[in-house]
Formats: C-alpha cells, sequence, structure tokens
C-alpha cells in the first residue's frame, strides 16, 4: 500500500474538503483540506478538464483544490464542500493556472 505522501493516482474531490474559519477573518468561511487517510491523501489528480488549476507534475496538493475548486456547501464550520459551479468557476479561472484567490 502506498504512502499517504507518495504519487496518487486519487481523483480530487471535494469530498476530501470541509468548511473551515480563515484565520485572522472570522465571519469567511471557506473550503480547506480535512485530514489525510487512505481515501483522501495528500494530493489527487485533478481533472483533465480542469481549467482552474494547472499542476505540472500532473498532481495537486488536496489544499489548493479544496480552496480554489469547492464551496462550502452549508456555512457552519466542519460542514460539507461541493464543487463550483460554472459561474463560480469562471470567478476563480487565472490564465497563470494558480487560480484567483
Amino acid at each position: 500500500m502506498a504512502s499517504l505522501n507518495e504519487v496518487s493516482q486519487t481523483p480530487c474531490s471535494c469530498d476530501c474538503c470541509q468548511t473551515s474559519q480563515v484565520p485572522g477573518e472570522d465571519s469567511v468561511l471557506k473550503c480547506t483540506y480535512g485530514e489525510a487517510n487512505e481515501m483522501c491523501p495528500t494530493k489527487c489528480v485533478p481533472s483533465a478538464s480542469d481549467s482552474v488549476l494547472s499542476s505540472g507534475t500532473g498532481e495537486l496538493d488536496y489544499s489548493r483544490y479544496c480552496h480554489y475548486k469547492c464551496r462550502p456547501a452549508e456555512l457552519r464550520l466542519g460542514a460539507m464542500c461541493a464543487r463550483l459551479d460554472a459561474a463560480e468557476t469562471l470567478e476563480k479561472q487565472d490564465a497563470d493556472g494558480n487560480g484567483d484567490s
């Protein structure tokens, strides 16, 4: 079995993200990477059609994926996250492949 830090073939999913409070901003909730486990390793493989983020290695840190591709499903701490819809994805899109924070 591969360790959680080795190259992953796990597709990226907002299921591995959770709603958290942004440090220093009491009322701002964003999606962050939860805890590494067998289903949610530290890295994932974005979809080939993913235009918000790019990675030279073909894999992506889950923390980046959660931040740029997911939104809180509910506005409460610890809630699940959902994938951005098409309009939200366009707002996050950036030509350099790093996303727009």
